[in-house]
């Protein structure tokens, strides 16, 4: 199993990309080997409505596991896509709404409402 294996669970269907993030912290030795295995998923994916980022698993985010996110949600943009956030701890949410990246992705509870919210077609700068 890579190194990326075991950091990141990618599925993809219906046009959406779910990274589930294994890591109970993405820093900076995780960051880059996050975007090296979600980012080809984005840039090969046909049809794409959707990324979510499914953080549930991950406690902390430095500054470089932050930028791996916003990276990961602009790609998903300049494919056409949306990209949501879901499964942030209080924490996690906090520091995305101060740092503003809830402007970039939506910010929802789980995989599920994910999904809701990708189906609906809503914009994550609501």
């Amino acid at each position: 199993m890579a190194d990326s294996d075991r950091l990141v669970h990618l599925t993809r269907g219906g046009g959406v990309i779910v990274a589930a993030v294994r890591a109970p912290a993405v820093d900076t030795g995780n960051a880059e080997r996050l975007v090296e295995a979600v980012g080809p998923a984005i840039d090969a994916a046909r049809g794409l409505r959707g990324l979510v980022l499914d953080l549930s698993s991950v406690g902390f985010l430095n500054s470089r596991g932050l930028a791996a996110c916003i990276d990961l949600a602009r790609r998903a943009e300049a494919a056409g896509a949306a990209a949501v956030a879901c499964g942030l701890g209080p924490d996690l949410a906090r520091m995305f709404e101060v740092m503003r990246v809830d402007r970039l992705l939506a910010i929802v509870p789980d995989v599920d409402a994910a999904r809701e919210h990708l189906r609906r077609g809503t914009s994550g700068r609501d």
